[in-house]
């Protein structure tokens, strides 16, 4: 192998490689969802379905939440679990408020069993989800 030829070899190695890196920066958020996008850990937007570039090792989908109305079963213990039907308001204060809706449900069966619904109602507000209902999961 020449020098010429060796030269052409690592540059194509090389052209290849800064391609394939390139290409790493698309983003696909699938339809019905939203992404949370973080450029070195600042939020910079939420965006809608659809397939998106950015800057490769600089910005990263961090969160992926369903767009409408959602049902979870969330297990308060062994012996009982609710399920929760809500949709996400605000998908920005959702995602960084550090709550989760299966804490929720926890703190508001443990403060007020008999009127979890109403907690509920209160606490989801906090972070951006608007509460719809609540059913006991019967095993």
């Amino acid at each position: 192998m020449t020098d010429q030829q060796f030269y052409l070899t690592i540059a194509a190695i090389a052209g290849l490689g800064i391609i394939l890196f390139a290409l790493t920066g698309f983003i696909n958020i699938k339809k019905g969802f939203v992404g949370i996008i973080e450029r070195t850990g600042r939020y910079i937007g939420t965006y809608q379905a659809g397939r998106r570039y950015f800057a490769p090792l600089v910005d990263r989908r961090v969160g992926m939440y369903k767009l409408g109305a959602c049902r979870r079963l969330v297990e308060v213990d062994r012996y009982q679990s609710y399920f929760i039907d809500y949709e996400i308001l605000d998908f920005k204060l959702f995602h960084y408020s550090g709550h989760d809706l299966d804490s929720l449900v926890r703190l508001a069966k443990n403060e007020s069993p008999d009127n979890l619904g109403l907690s509920l109602e209160t606490r989801c507000a906090l972070i951006g989800v608007r509460f719809i209902a609540v059913r006991e999961n019967k095993k």
